[in-house]
């Protein structure tokens, strides 16, 4: 886990431990608490939106959001 979301912590707490399932699992991240203490929504910076590259035109399927901070996606 982790408290802030900083780079290192996503690093130690989510990229590290988990490389070998990411490698062949999809992940779809959700902004969270601990994210937003470094990261931002509103401007789409910070820690989260650079890990990360989320379907904002709808390249998952789903309804376009035009932002980062919330999309959907089409499952099966």
């Amino acid at each position: 886990g982790y408290t802030t979301g900083t780079d290192a912590e996503l690093q130690a707490g989510l990229f590290t431990p988990f490389a070998a399932p990411l490698a062949r699992t999809a992940l779809w991240p959700v902004l969270g608490n601990h994210d937003a203490v470094s990261s931002d929504s509103a401007t789409q910076t910070g820690p989260f939106f650079d890990s990360f590259s989320l379907p904002r035109l709808g390249e998952s399927g789903g309804v376009p959001s035009g932002t980062e901070a919330y999309y959907a996606f089409d499952l099966g």
